[in-house]
């Protein structure tokens, strides 16, 4: 199950997170499609870690936008269920991405990677099949119980 909302909608969708963070970072005026349970499982994650903020770098992507950074233009992030995040203390201080991962797997991610050379920017998903772990810096991937 997917929401669509208009490029111009700020619908608040958890206490921490609104439509707008989400969107498409191409600059072009097209709707957002997500997937409910992504903001809902971010939500459960900030209050996991006991967040002061989390920082969505990217959501959902239009197809063109996901192959001009680097993706298929098919992946997880034109269907709906990604976030590339950082996440900070109450300190203001940035999480690390093997703190963040730990606990994105405790509140039930289908997909989990850190994707920065810093180990500060993590991927999580919702993915509805295929318990997917990674690290994009490391080009290791494990999924199913088995390496790729």
């Amino acid at each position: 199950m997917t929401n669509t909302y208009s490029p111009d909608n700020s619908t608040q969708l958890t206490e921490h997170f609104n439509v707008s963070e989400f969107r498409c970072k191409c600059g072009k005026n097209h709707d957002t499609i997500l997937n409910p349970e992504l903001p809902e499982k971010l939500e459960k994650l900030y209050k996991a870690l006991n967040c002061s903020k989390i920082i969505i770098n990217s959501g959902y992507r239009c197809q063109t936008h996901d192959k001009a950074v680097g993706g298929s233009g098919s992946g997880h992030h034109v269907y709906e269920n990604v976030a590339d995040i950082v996440c900070y203390d109450k300190d203001n201080k940035i999480i690390p991405s093997k703190k963040i991962s730990c606990a994105a797997q405790d509140v039930d991610f289908g997909g989990i990677a850190n994707i920065d050379g810093t180990y500060t920017a993590t991927h999580v998903d919702v993915r509805p099949s295929n318990f997917w772990k990674g690290d994009e810096v490391k080009g290791t991937s494990f999924r199913d119980g088995r390496f790729l």
